[in-house]
C-alpha cells in the first residue's frame, strides 16, 4: 500500500518534468517561428526598431523622472537645484539622442541596434554615471537616518519620561 503511493508520486514528478521540458520546446519552437514570420513581414522591422529604440530612451526618462520628484523634498537648496539641473540636461541629451536614432533609422532603415547611439557607451555609461553620482552628493547631503535600535532606544526613554 505504502509502496502503492510512492510510485504514483514518483509518476507524477516524472511526468510533471516532461510537462514542464515538453512546454518549454514548445514556447522555444513557437517563438523560432514567430521571428522567422517577423522576418518575412518589412514592415515587422518597422514596429520592432520603433520599440527597441524607445526602450533606452523610455527607461531613462522615467528614472530621471523619479529622481527629479523625490529631489524636491532634499533639505539643501543647492544639492535641489543642481540635481534638477543635471536631471534636466540628462533628459534632454536622451531626447536628443532619441530624434538622432529615429532620423537615421528613417533614412538608412538599419535593422541592428549596433549603429544607433542610445545603446552605445557613449549615451549608457555617463547616464548611469550620473544617477549614481546625483545619489551620493544627495546621500552626503542627508541627515543619517537612525537604526531599528536607536529608534528602539529613544522610543524607550521617552516611554520613561513619560511615565
Amino acid at each position: 500500500m505504502l509502496i502503492q503511493k510512492y510510485l504514483r508520486l514518483l509518476g507524477m514528478i516524472l511526468l510533471t518534468m516532461i510537462g514542464v521540458l515538453l512546454v518549454v520546446v514548445l514556447m522555444l519552437l513557437l517563438m523560432r517561428l514567430f521571428m522567422g514570420v517577423m522576418d518575412q513581414i518589412p514592415w515587422m522591422l518597422y514596429v520592432y526598431m520603433s520599440i527597441m529604440l524607445t526602450l533606452p530612451t523610455a527607461f531613462f526618462l522615467k528614472i530621471f523622472d523619479i529622481f527629479s520628484k523625490r529631489t524636491r523634498s532634499h533639505p539643501s537648496k543647492w544639492v535641489k537645484w543642481f540635481s534638477q539641473i543635471v536631471f534636466l540636461l540628462s533628459a534632454l541629451s536622451w531626447v536628443l539622442i532619441f530624434i538622432k536614432d529615429l532620423v537615421y533609422f528613417i533614412k538608412t532603415g538599419y535593422g541592428d541596434i549596433n549603429k544607433y547611439a542610445s545603446y552605445s557607451l557613449t549615451a549608457l555609461v555617463p547616464s548611469v554615471f550620473v544617477i549614481f553620482l546625483i545619489g551620493v552628493i544627495q546621500a552626503f547631503t542627508t541627515k543619517p537616518e537612525l537604526d531599528w535600535m536607536e529608534k528602539n532606544r529613544m522610543r524607550n526613554n521617552e516611554e520613561s519620561k513619560s511615565l
